[in-house]
């Protein structure tokens, strides 16, 4: 499954700590060449994840760098 070899080795690149939910951030992962952003909490036991969204940001280039890791602005 795609979303699973993306979070497999995935890099958090945005902190949320102040997120109603729960502190949470957004990790960015690849499916073989297809980038995928999730956005995650960690619940107290770290094994345990809460995924909140999950979307592929190359379907919108004009908000995210070619590399995926920052927002344009």
């Amino acid at each position: 499954m795609e979303f699973e070899e993306a979070l497999i080795r995935c890099d958090m690149i945005e902190e949320y700590p102040d997120d109603p939910r729960g502190p949470s951030c957004l990790a960015l992962g690849f499916a073989g060449r297809r980038p995928i952003h999730a956005v995650c909490a960690v619940k107290v036991d770290p094994d345990e994840v809460l995924i909140i969204t999950v979307y592929d940001p190359s379907k919108r280039p004009e908000k995210w760098t070619e590399d995926y890791r920052g927002r344009k602005e």
